[in-house]
């Protein structure tokens, strides 16, 4: 939530399991930092993003940023003018981008996507300098 806000995203799409991408809890995070998440409603879309999980957990990584990109075009509801933020819910999604798994956001085709394992692996990074005033760089 924090970073799409930081970024000017004012409303993101959320793609991960269908738990994730109905949950209410995640809308109301992303509100309380004035960024609105877009309902999902195509079951079809849903259980795609499924499958696709599926298979980035067997390592199949082929054409799943094509595929990612389709379901973002047919589910996002913004006007076209606005570049599409999605936010990759599902620590397997990014895998479809390998040349990005360590970037917190990454632009692919038209459409920003924020890898919230690359934000989370940050955080326990600046946490760790914090606390033991060592460097986080490996």
């Amino acid at each position: 939530a924090k970073e799409a806000a930081g970024h000017g995203f004012g409303q993101v799409l959320i793609l991960g399991t269908p738990l994730t991408m109905k949950s209410g809890r995640f809308k109301k995070v992303l509100s309380a930092h004035g960024v609105r998440a877009i309902e999902v409603t195509d079951d079809a879309a849903v259980s795609e993003t499924f499958e696709l999980i599926g298979r980035l957990q067997t390592g199949s990584v082929q054409e799943a940023a094509e595929t990612i990109g389709g379901i973002v075009r047919r589910l996002w509801n913004g006007p076209l003018k606005v570049q599409p933020c999605v936010i990759l819910a599902c620590t397997e999604l990014p895998l479809a981008f390998p040349q990005s798994l360590q970037e917190p956001l990454l632009i692919s085709r038209g459409i920003t996507y924020i890898n919230p394992m690359a934000i989370h692996i940050r955080a326990i990074l600046e946490y760790a300098h914090g606390r033991t005033g060592e460097s986080s760089t490996p």
